[in-house]
């Protein structure tokens, strides 16, 4: 019986997985106009949504009032009044890990393709939240046999008898409902102050153009974002941003927007990152914006001038070649988060506690490029055939290609080094990841070692990957720099830390790229053979770092 259930939610889990999958990759494949939705839309959508859940609410009492106990309605009354609460208490706070699920499920559940920013997401969400609140309420009322009264002022006079055609028109639109609405954007208050600073002519030449610089990241990345809405999160998170940003933007990438050139940055891991006191500069900027319109009564607060938010510029290291890393005790934290300790699933409930264990590409991927110095992408893009057994040794064949040659190629590596055979490290195949290789031979409908991995319109796998673990990583060690790149910088410190010396050795594990004489002469011959990659992988070792309860129980 509980083989049963775990198998049902196994197969709920997949299943949503794939609605996922499929969902994100229509998604991505529409153009950006078509992915909006106005304010209007977003109302006419909500009051639809809530005539459907009226609809089917009333049509269940019907079915099954009649034939219900008195104890059934007791409990059933109970679990109306735990939802009614749980939506009431989403719609009011706009906590974000519920609203981002509750739009992400609407999304997938009706097909409804449309990119949010994070501002949109909340006010989406709120009005989802409250209309579902509306139907709980309804229901109450309905099962305790009173009058139906609207608890929010937008769904007054709106019934699961409510023509659509009229829905459309009958109540406030969203930006009505949502309180304290801002005029102006932080997009707008930087133009403002550039005008400001340029009428007043009292700057050099070069201080300005380090303004326009911030001020066209911050059109870009914040253009519309209410002023009063940027607060002490949304002020943490564009900070961390700018760790993704490179020297000379305008130069060296002059037909690509700020969020492309991100993208591709985090996307690859390896990119000239922007010195420190360039960052320092930029946030200063942007303070001395922030400031002008507190001072203009353009917003409330500076979020910057709080310590703790600065404190993302202030703490990276001072050379930008120097790579971020985790600490033990957060790589501690990172695998004992619900993913790994017990979660509701590993897509929307990935950060919340829970029964489920489950084993797939966001729960293996951390721990092959801690342990493998893997990029993402070319772990995210794993088929299973790519994991391999020869001369006694598991390995895994990081490779553009195939075995079966007809299949068509959707495979990409960043350089010819890349190509490389590395052996399993000991600590993964303790953990179960060669159980995981061979219960997954037996499922033929996809190539894929990992089910909820999807390639982007970018073509890339890491895309998608990146952002699913940062919704992990953010959950668990918010305060941290680090990066899923981070694993690979770490993997080649403990190869350092193990005395691993030989250059050869080190180039092939990691897919580096040959420097220097010694690396050229390493590109004669055929190279390490399997056993002597193993023996110096399996020393790599991160001391403090515990993941035990990670292994398989026996029986």
């Amino acid at each position: 019986m509980v083989s049963s259930r775990r198998e049902r939610a196994k197969l709920e889990i997949d299943e949503y997985a794939e609605e996922k999958r499929q969902w994100l990759e229509v998604l991505l494949s529409k153009p950006e106009s078509e992915r909006r939705f106005s304010e209007q839309q977003q109302a006419e959508f909500v009051r639809r949504y809530f005539i459907e859940r009226e609809k089917d609410a009333v049509q269940f009492l019907h079915m099954k009032g009649a034939e219900m106990t008195c104890d059934e309605r007791i409990e059933w009354e109970a679990d109306l009044q735990v939802h009614l609460a749980h939506y009431m208490g989403v719609s009011d706070e706009l906590e974000s890990l519920d609203v981002d699920e509750l739009v992400e499920e609407v999304c997938i559940e009706k097909k409804l393709y449309i990119s949010f920013s994070r501002l949109e997401t909340k006010r989406f969400g709120s009005a989802l939240a409250r209309a579902n609140a509306e139907s709980y309420h309804r229901t109450l009322q309905r099962l305790r046999g009173k009058a139906e009264t609207a608890l929010y002022p937008e769904f007054q006079g709106i019934s699961c008898a409510t023509p659509l055609s009229v829905a459309a028109s009958a109540v406030l639109p969203l930006q009505q409902v949502t309180p304290e609405q801002p005029t102006l954007t932080v997009g707008k208050l930087a133009s403002i102050y550039m005008e400001e600073v340029e009428k007043a002519n009292t700057r050099s030449k070069s201080t300005i153009n380090t303004y326009r610089t911030i001020v066209r990241v911050i059109k870009e990345l914040l253009g519309g974002v209410p002023t009063n809405d940027f607060t002490y999160e949304p002020a943490k998170e564009f900070l961390q941003s700018l760790l993704l940003l490179s020297p000379n933007l305008k130069k060296r990438f002059p037909k690509k927007t700020v969020k492309e050139v991100m993208e591709e940055n985090e996307r690859s891991g390896d990119f000239e990152r922007l010195a420190k006191k360039t960052l320092e500069n930029y946030l200063t900027n942007f303070s001395a914006i922030l400031n002008f319109g507190v001072k203009r009564d353009y917003i409330r607060k500076n979020p910057l001038s709080d310590k703790f938010v600065r404190e993302i510029i202030t703490r990276i290291p001072e050379d930008p070649k120097e790579p971020i890393l985790y600490t033990i005790e957060e790589l501690n934290q990172l695998f004992r988060a619900p993913l790994y300790t017990g979660c509701v699933d590993d897509e929307n409930g990935v950060n919340r506690l829970g029964s489920n264990r489950p084993r797939r590409g966001r729960f293996w991927m951390p721990l092959l490029a801690l342990y493998h110095g893997f990029r993402l992408n070319e772990v995210a893009q794993l088929h299973t055939e790519d994991v391999k057994h020869e001369e006694g040794i598991w390995y895994i064949f990081v490779r553009p290609e195939s075995d079966e040659k007809s299949q068509p190629a959707t495979k990409q590596l960043k350089t010819e080094q890349s190509r490389r055979r590395v052996p399993i490290h000991p600590e993964l195949k303790a953990v179960g990841f060669i159980e995981y290789v061979q219960e997954r031979r037996k499922d033929t409908s996809t190539p894929l070692l990992f089910t909820d991995s999807a390639r982007a319109k970018s073509g890339y796998y890491s895309d998608i990957a990146s952002k699913r673990y940062a919704t992990v990583r953010k959950a668990v060690i918010p305060d941290s720099l680090g990066t899923f790149h981070t694993f690979r910088h770490m993997f080649r410190d403990a190869l350092r830390v193990a005395r691993v010396e030989s250059v050869e050795i080190v180039e092939t594990l990691g897919g580096w790229e040959a420097q220097g004489s010694k690396s050229a002469q390493s590109r004669y011959g055929r190279g390490p053979s399997l056993s002597r990659l193993y023996e110096e992988i399996s020393k790599v070792k991160y001391d403090g770092l515990d993941i035990s309860h990670l292994y398989p129980k026996k029986n």
